[in-house]
């Protein structure tokens, strides 16, 4: 019998086809060849299978790669560096992303780099990050229920009410007017003398005008010293923050005095009056303290816009010498001799010099001393 090697299986379907065997010998024979081909194509198989694997291994030595499933979960890339407070610029290649030993698996994210002011944290052990802190949030200061415009100040901080005996009110009747004197400003408040959370303190004359004392015609809401002192015994001082947030018709108001309580020969007059008159701050003064006495304006500061905060002061030194600082510009005037015998004390607040009213000042701080 032929056999064809390409295609042992064809030689062995005749045989069983045919149903018979020639003679044991040639039986034998046959057998032979078969077994022959079957081992022949074992070492085919062998050989294709030696192949395949070839084609997975890397170089000699190298183990062939891993597989990984699709639906395997892939560990997290952790950045090497640990922030130290600079800017990190952005990573270009790979070896900036893994840590040292790590490589990259496709489908890996890169590793997020640090951004300033949000540190990372150093990897521990393993590779398994620290968890960052959550950020905490800051206080947000509450603002001032208002702050005027910006402005000069570096005067009082706040409003000393132990320094002011009484304050006067644009209320009551006609000519006497209502104070509240003595322990009970320390409570009061009310639509002329409203208080806020600040601390800062309204000064309010209604739109209409209001009541005013027999010696004036113009209504007011005005804080007055509690003691009176003379030019020419020590040093006297008073010191206020402000802001004039709301003007009468003609523009003017008294912000504050250096008044007295006796005059020869007639009412008590103010020496020194300091004049807010639109958006200037005025010195308007006595030439003496006598009847028949005149008044002059002596300008102490230009360019005050309505609603901006400033300070003032007034300071009387021993002769008579008054030095004048209102929102960061400076003057000095001369009193005459002739209040050297005067009892003297300072007022501050809202004296408006229109009969119609309408004005607002507010005092952030109010300071008097005496050396």
């Amino acid at each position: 019998m032929s056999v064809d090697i390409h295609n042992p299986s064809r030689a062995y379907s005749n045989k069983v086809n045919t149903g018979k065997v020639s003679d044991p010998g040639h039986s034998q024979t046959q057998n032979s060849e078969i077994a022959d081909l079957l081992e022949k194509l074992k070492g085919l198989v062998n050989q294709e299978m030696t192949k395949a694997l070839a084609t997975q291994k890397g170089p000699a030595g190298t183990p062939p790669k891993a597989q990984t499933p699709a639906n395997a979960v892939k560990p997290p890339v952790v950045a090497a560096a640990v922030h130290t407070g600079e800017k990190t610029p952005a990573p270009t290649t790979a070896k900036a992303l893994f840590a040292p030993g790590h490589t990259k698996t496709p489908g890996t994210p890169a590793a997020k780099p640090a951004t300033a002011g949000h540190p990372e944290t150093k990897p521990v052990g393993s590779g398994t990050p620290v968890a960052k802190p959550a950020p905490t949030s800051k206080a947000i200061a509450k603002p001032e229920a208002h702050v005027g415009a910006p402005g000069k100040t570096g005067g009082a901080s706040k409003v000393n009410l132990s320094h002011f005996g009484m304050l006067q009110l644009p209320t009551g009747k006609q000519g006497s007017p209502d104070t509240i004197t003595g322990g009970r400003l320390e409570g009061f408040g009310n639509s002329a003398f409203e208080r806020h959370g600040d601390g800062s303190i309204s000064l309010n004359v209604p739109q209409g005008g209001g009541v005013h004392t027999a010696n004036s015609k113009y209504p007011r809401s005005e804080l007055g010293e509690n003691k009176t002192w003379s030019m020419n015994k020590g040093t006297s001082k008073l010191e206020s923050t402000m802001s004039v947030d709301k003007l009468p018709k003609n523009g003017t108001i008294v912000i504050g005095q250096i008044h007295q309580r006796t005059l020869v020969g007639g009412a008590p007059r103010p020496p020194l009056e300091l004049v807010y008159k639109n958006g200037n701050i005025v010195a308007n003064m006595m030439d003496k303290n006598a009847p028949g006495y005149t008044r002059k304006d002596v300008v102490i500061a230009t360019g005050v816009k309505p609603g901006e905060k400033f300070s003032f002061s007034m300071q009387v030194q021993p002769g008579g010498k008054v030095n004048i600082t209102a929102a960061g510009q400076s003057k000095s005037v001369q009193f005459d001799k002739s209040f050297g015998s005067s009892a003297m004390y300072f007022k501050t607040g809202n004296y408006c010099q229109d009969p119609s009213g309408g004005s607002s000042v507010r005092l952030y701080g109010a300071e008097i001393s005496h050396s």
